[in-house]
Formats: C-alpha cells, sequence, structure tokens
C-alpha cells in the first residue's frame, strides 16, 4: 500500500519549512577541511532534531508512536551507546546500521521539503555514525531507554498503510453509496461540481489513499469531537446534504464509518499506549457488488426504519441454502414504503480468502433467500447488531441475475414468509 503524509505532518510543514530554511540540519564540514569529529557533528547535526518542535520524517509513515527525536538524548555517549545496544547502529558496518535503514524506509510522495528534510536527516545520521564509531569511549556510556515507548503492533497499527487498509476496509468499500455525487465524471457529480466547487470531489477513482487524504484535507473528520464529523453528518443528513440520507446513526455502515474515524483520531493523538487500548480486529469485511435491490411495498410499520436484507445463496449439492448469508444491504424505508438496498458481499478478513473476495465480488445468477430485518426501536442500539434475531421479520425467496447499476436494479415487492 502507498505511504503519504498524515495530518500530523501536514500542520508541521511549516515549521519544518523554517527549521530547514534556518539551516538546523546543514552544519556540514567546511570545504578543504580535514573531517570533524563526533561530538562536533552530533552537537551540529543531531541536537537540532532533538531540540526542534516540528516532527520529524518519521511522520510520514507513522500516525504516532514514532519519532526521530525518541532515538536521541541529550548526551552523545548516551545516545551512541543505547542505539548501539538496541542494534541500531553497526559499529563494523557503519552506513548499514539498521538505523538508516528506518529513516530511508519510506517512499515520500510530497513535492514540498519532505524528501529534502528526510535526506538531511539520514545524511546528519549518517555522518555521526560514521565519526561516532572511531570513538571508543562512547561505548561505555550509561545505556538508558531509547526510541519508541508503544509496542511494535502498537506501532504497526498506527502506521500510515494500515489506517489506510483501515479505510479501505470501512469506507471505500461503502463506494456506492456516496461516489455517484463525489466521483469525477458522473453526472450527478457535475451539477454539484458546478454549485459547490472541488469540495464535491473529493473520490479519486481506483485510489483509496488519495481519497482518504482528500477527506482530511477538507476536514470532514473532526479531530476533536469524532462524533460530529461531517463524514458522518452529511450521510445521515444532519448536516446540509445535497445526496439526502445515506445511512442512519449506528446502523451497520455508520458502525463502519464511525469505526474508521474513531481510529483515525486516536492513532493520530497518540492514545494507544499498550495492545489492549487497540480496536479488535474485524472478522468480516464488505465489498459493494454493484448490484441494487429495489424493494417495494413493504409493510407500512417498516416506514422511516431501517431496514437489513440478508441473502444465502442456494447450495444445490446440499438441496438448501446455505447456513450464512453471501451479501447484505441496509436502508431507511421511505413514506412510499419502498428503499433502494445496495448489495455488498460478505467475506472473511486476513488471510488469501481476502484478496480472492475483492476480486470476485459480483453475485452470479440463480435463486437466493432474503431474510428482512427491522429496527423497532427509535434509537438503534450500540450494542444490538442490525441482524439481531429480536429485529427479524421473515423471509423471502427470488430470482436474480443481479444486474450491475440503478439500470438493472432487482425488484422485489415483500411478501414474508414465516420461519427462520
Amino acid at each position: 500500500m502507498k505511504r503519504t503524509l498524515n495530518l500530523l505532518f501536514l500542520t508541521g510543514i511549516l515549521g519544518v519549512t523554517s527549521a530547514l530554511t534556518g539551516g538546523i540540519l546543514r552544519a556540514e564540514s567546511p570545504v578543504g577541511s580535514k573531517r570533524i569529529d563526533s561530538p562536533t557533528v552530533f552537537e551540529r547535526r543531531i541536537l537540532p532534531i532533538f531540540k526542534s518542535a516540528s516532527p520529524s520524517t518519521c511522520s510520514e509513515c507513522h500516525l504516532s508512536g514514532v519519532d526521530l527525536k525518541d532515538y536521541i538524548r541529550p548526551s552523545e555517549g548516551e545516545t551512541f551507546a543505547s542505539l548501539l545496544k538496541q542494534g541500531l547502529i553497526d559499529a563494523k558496518k557503519p552506513d548499514e546500521s539498521r538505523l538508516l535503514k528506518l529513516i530511508r524506509m519510506s517512499t515520500p510522495k510530497s513535492a514540498l521539503l519532505t524528501k529534502a528534510a528526510r535526506e538531511r536527516e539520514y545524511e546528519a545520521f549518517r555522518e555521526w555514525i560514521e565519526t561516532s564509531v572511531k570513538n571508543a569511549k562512547l561505548a561505555g556510556s550509561p545505556i538508558l531507554k531509547i526510541g519508541s515507548s508503544v509496542s511494535n503492533k502498537v506501532i504497526r497499527h498506527t502506521r500510515i498503510d494500515s489506517v489506510v487498509d483501515s479505510f479501505t476496509r470501512n469506507i471505500w468499500s461503502q463506494e456506492g453509496r456516496c461516489m455517484g455525487c463525489h466521483r469525477p465524471g458522473t453526472a450527478e457529480n457535475e451539477g454539484f461540481y458546478k454549485q459547490y466547487g472541488e469540495r464535491v470531489r473529493w473520490f479519486v477513482p481506483d485510489d483509496p489513499e488519495a481519497t482518504m487524504r482528500k477527506i482530511l484535507a477538507q476536514k470532514l473528520v473532526d479531530l476533536e469531537n469524532p462524533g460530529q464529523s461531517l463524514l458522518l453528518l452529511k450521510p445521515m443528513n444532519k448536516a446540509p446534504h445535497g445526496g439526502g440520507e445515506k445511512f442512519v446513526e449506528n446502523d451497520t455502515t455508520y458502525r463502519m464509518f464511525r469505526g474508521w474515524i474513531d481510529d483515525y483520531v486516536k492513532s493520530v493523538k497518540g492514545n494507544y499506549l499498550s495492545e489492549k487500548d487497540l480496536p479488535e480486529p474485524p472478522k468480516v469485511g464488505l465489498a459493494f457488488t454493484q448490484s441494487i435491490l429495489e424493494i417495494n411495498q413493504a409493510p407500512e410499520s417498516w416506514i422511516k426504519k431501517s431496514l437489513t436484507v440478508e441473502i444465502y445463496a442456494w447450495n444445490a449439492s446440499a438441496k438448501d441454502w446455505e447456513p450464512k448469508p453471501i451479501a447484505t444491504g441496509d436502508r431507511e424505508v421511505g413514506e412510499n414504503r419502498a428503499t433502494n438496498v445496495l448489495v455488498f458481499r460478505i467475506f472473511p478478513m486476513g488471510g488469501p480468502e481476502e484478496k480472492a473476495a475483492w476480486k470476485q465480488t459480483r453475485l452470479t445468477s440463480g435463486s437466493y433467500l432474503l431474510k428482512y430485518f427491522l429496527n423497532t426501536d427509535p434509537q438503534i442500539s450500540k450494542n444490538v447488531p442490525a441482524n439481531s434475531p429480536a429485529y427479524y421479520q421473515g423471509k423471502q425467496e427470488i430470482a436474480s441475475d443481479w444486474k450491475t447499476g440503478w439500470g438493472g436494479m432487482t425488484h422485489v415487492a415483500v411478501k414474508l414468509k414465516a420461519g427462520k
């Protein structure tokens, strides 16, 4: 997965710019002079990184938990001995030191000062390591705890690539709800673009990471009050939204959006202090099949309530319905007793099964069983899943070839059949 700047780093760009142009990291050896000693290199090139108020370029890949300053102490001896003890400095092959490899690990996308800043950090440490390994006295200095204060599992979770993966599972997978209006080139988007400008084009085709960056840049995520993020309020129609209501509070899609938002905010703010603070990894994922169920003639009692539809495939060998749903979808039922339910394929998370599922999201023609679940509470409970037995309304058999797009909707007139 591509890596990029995160919001935390963007807020520090001006500070980094000032630091670089002010010469903080550019104290190089005078031309024609003999090589300077390690204490001088440390004082001129390493300590300024430690003292700088701006985040280091570690923030290209890490939302929190890792900063180059964590690997520096005010004393050269303590810094060297501690890095050596942790295997981050290779005394025999200085240029192959692991710390240098870590600094070089990312590939900056930004055309701003990111690449230049990282090169300066790399060269500063390379020069200091080369000179410091020749100073035998440094290795005998006191060894201190150095580096990140959180575990590797927390570090991996808050890496930008992990955050993008979570975005892909929870937000990008729901593209069918939003992209007709927010994707450049669609008729709907052209109309909204003329009215509202570039801010309605936050969807970048075929690029989840770039889409995420646009959402963050447009401040659709509220870092101080995640529950009030426009990424939630607009599709719930609780903030002005030309596309109307796309989901309701605490239904399946809301929980996916809110889950990613909360996780991102906690990652940026460094709230994950230990592995027990991390959210439970998802067991299943959803991928848009490009198919839509048009539900008609629903009971009047369903009006203005959130409907969840589970879709079960027919098992010809067993001559019975599969025990687990192959797809699902949800939407509030309108005053006309109808709604359009976007169909999402259900797949297990992790391993080759997940990768295969993303490649084959469409449903095949055949017989299917629909099970209807209707939230009967005025406010959906955070602790009750949408397919709770308490919400079960009945089932219905259909045949569909699952054509795609709004012109190929599968039309279903509700005819409930009792039984599980």
